[in-house]
């Protein structure tokens, strides 16, 4: 069995280990961001098994204080869930969609108990775990994090999905020019890792 990894004391899921990663070693991250992930695990809460304090961000028409879990009639990436990103100019694209724009902004502490799954990359089994998720299938995990496939690379995906082009041919479309994020809490458990902190408003560009 593996053995959990330990960051300034604290031990730590993969899934907090990869958007630790993922935080220092994006450029737009801010200097209040990298001091924060670089305390990680400091805020641990008492009698709660809670490690990991992160900020993420959730791009939408109207300030989330209470998030929670809703079935659309769209499928998504990762399920049902309530979706959140640690690139807050990814957020900010996602609010641009409306003609309200905001971003809310949470504390995440993660717990110990949470089941936690996460691509650390694009690789075949996050490709086939969208194609699944997008096909109406469940999962049991608590939390999933991994890249996102936005519009473009879903109409890869869709273009797979009917047999239009092969998987080796996505691997040579599905390239970002920007790198994506997302983190998908998909259960009420996961939820209550989420403390508000409030919202900003997104100007138009």
């Amino acid at each position: 069995m593996d053995s959990i990894p330990v960051l300034y004391g604290w031990k730590c899921t993969k899934g907090v280990l990869f958007l630790w990663n993922i935080f220092l070693e994006n450029k737009k991250i801010s200097c209040y961001q990298r001091e924060m992930y670089g305390r990680i695990g400091s805020s641990k809460s008492k009698g709660d098994n809670s490690m990991a304090m992160m900020t993420v961000y959730h791009g939408g028409y109207m300030p989330v204080e209470k998030p929670e879990i809703r079935v659309g009639r769209n499928t998504k990436d990762f399920g049902n869930g309530f979706y959140c990103t640690v690139i807050k100019e990814q957020a900010q694209r996602w609010a641009r969609r409306y003609d309200k724009k905001n971003v809310s902004i949470y504390d995440v502490q993660f717990r110990q108990n949470l089941c936690i799954k996460e691509f650390k990359d694009m690789s075949d089994e996050w490709l086939d775990f969208i194609i699944a998720c997008r096909s109406g299938e469940s999962h049991d995990y608590d939390i999933v994090i991994g890249a996102m496939a936005d519009d473009q690379i879903y109409n890869y995906v869709s273009d797979y999905m009917a047999g239009t082009i092969t998987r080796e041919q996505f691997w040579v479309l599905a390239k970002f020019k920007y790198p994506t994020h997302q983190i998908t809490f998909c259960t009420e458990t996961a939820l209550e890792c989420l403390t508000y902190r409030g919202y900003e408003e997104v100007t138009t560009q």
